[in-house]
Order: structure tokens, then sequence, then C-alpha cells
């Protein structure tokens, strides 16, 4: 029996301790200080959020002759498909930045 630990258990535990193959063990530890690590990881995450930033800047800039005729083509192209689909209601979405022609 080992004189430097004491538990309730007595000297079974040194016992079934030996038992165990010393890979096992280390095994136990190493997945052990891995579940630790992970979980001190995700509350750090939740508890200090880092600010998200879109891939996008907020600067105005004026739309191009280019970028003016694509919307233009892209929108005769939709009106062209819903004339042809024949419905009578249309849910039409848009994403992206705003852009404000001056005219």
């Amino acid at each position: 029996m080992s004189t430097h630990r004491r538990t309730n258990f007595g000297p079974y535990e040194d016992e079934a301790l030996a038992s165990v193959p010393r890979l096992r063990r280390w095994l136990r530890t190493v997945v052990q200080a891995l579940a630790l690590v992970a979980l001190v990881v995700l509350a750090s995450i939740f508890l200090f959020p880092l600010p998200a930033h879109a891939g996008r800047s907020c600067e105005a800039r004026p739309p191009t002759p280019a970028g003016i005729a694509r919307s233009m083509d892209l929108a005769q192209h939709t009106a062209q498909a819903l004339d042809a689909s024949g419905a009578r209601v249309v849910l039409l979405a848009r994403a992206g930045p705003v852009v404000r022609l001056k005219i």
C-alpha cells in the first residue's frame, strides 16, 4: 500500500489502479485535459464574443455605367420571366447595398 495517499478505499484502490494499463490512464488524462480546454474555449467564446465584421465597407460609391447596365438587364430579364410565368402575385426581394442614382 502506498503511504503518500490516504483514501477511504484502503489498499484496494492501489490494486485497482495498478490493474489499469498505463496507456489507458495516460489516454484518460489526455482526454480529460482536452475536454477541459474545449470547455474553457467554448466558455470564452460565449462570455467574450468578438464583434462581427461585414465583408463590405459602408463607403458611398457612385454607380458605374457597367453596373447600371447589368442592373437594367437583370430588371428586363426578371420582367420577361414574370410575364412568361403567368403569376398574379410576385414576392420580389433584394440583397445588397442600396444604390441611389443622382439624376
